[in-house]
């Protein structure tokens, strides 16, 4: 009772078991919570730590910045490729079109996951630069393949958005896709290793659209693969890319 010191000592017994039980239980509860979660795979968007870029745009198959790699020669190959998107959940290509084959200076946020690095462009930040242009590239045909995984946005996959993968990240891949943002395949080999593949229709096309209704679901495709400089690209016919049961 409010007005007694302390409560009768059975009656005390039992609170105390009780709150003991509530705390053991509380504990354990939260134990198996933890456990059973499942972990975010490493990703990383460097949200409001703009880097300055300088290198060759490059449209085909998708809006990148060609750069030459520390200690190499331009003539010896040796050139990465930074894939370019928009701000939001828009493409690069519209800000870039002026800026093809030519080189540049550009501002933009790393964006970065499994070896695959994207830039997220600042408004108005590429301006003309007065180094020479990179020579264009041809890709190394590695034959024809074909992969199961899941068709992703790119932006959103790679970093922006955790989890970018899935069908609870199904709505908002649709729309950076729509927005022109470039599709991407996960894959996940049987000893758990991850790749990521650029896709793109026949001799480059945009292709998109013709995957939205197959996006978050496990695919099955089949095209060829290449290199481009270092980015692997499957070149794909949307008609047959299947949904796997």
């Amino acid at each position: 009772m409010g007005y007694l010191d302390r409560a009768p000592s059975g009656l005390g017994r039992f609170v105390r078991r009780i709150a003991a039980g509530l705390v053991v239980g509380g504990v354990g509860l939260a134990i198996a919570l933890a456990l059973g979660h499942s972990q975010l795979q490493p990703a990383t968007f460097e949200f409001g730590h703009t880097r300055t870029f300088r290198g060759t745009v490059d449209l085909t198959p998708y809006p990148s910045l060609r750069l030459s790699l520390p200690g190499t020669s331009r003539a010896g190959g040796g050139v990465t490729r930074l894939m370019l998107v928009g701000q939001g959940k828009h493409g690069a290509g519209p800000q870039l079109a002026e800026h093809a084959h030519r080189s540049v200076q550009l501002e933009g946020t790393l964006i970065y996951r499994d070896g695959n690095t994207v830039v997220e462009l600042s408004q108005q930040a590429v301006r003309p630069d007065e180094s020479e242009p990179i020579p264009p590239s041809q890709p190394e045909l590695l034959g024809a393949v074909t992969l199961r995984g899941e068709i992703v946005d790119a932006k959103c996959h790679l970093g922006a958005m955790i989890p970018g993968t899935g069908t609870v990240h199904r709505a908002c891949a649709v729309r950076c896709l729509s927005g022109g943002i470039p599709p991407m395949l996960s894959v996940t080999d049987g000893a758990g290793a991850r790749a990521n593949v650029w896709l793109t229709g026949p001799g480059g096309s945009p292709v998109a659209e013709s995957l939205l209704s197959l996006v978050a679901e496990p695919v099955e495709v089949s095209g060829q693969l290449m290199v481009f400089d270092d980015q692997l690209v499957l070149e794909v016919d949307p008609a047959t890319v299947t949904w796997i049961h």
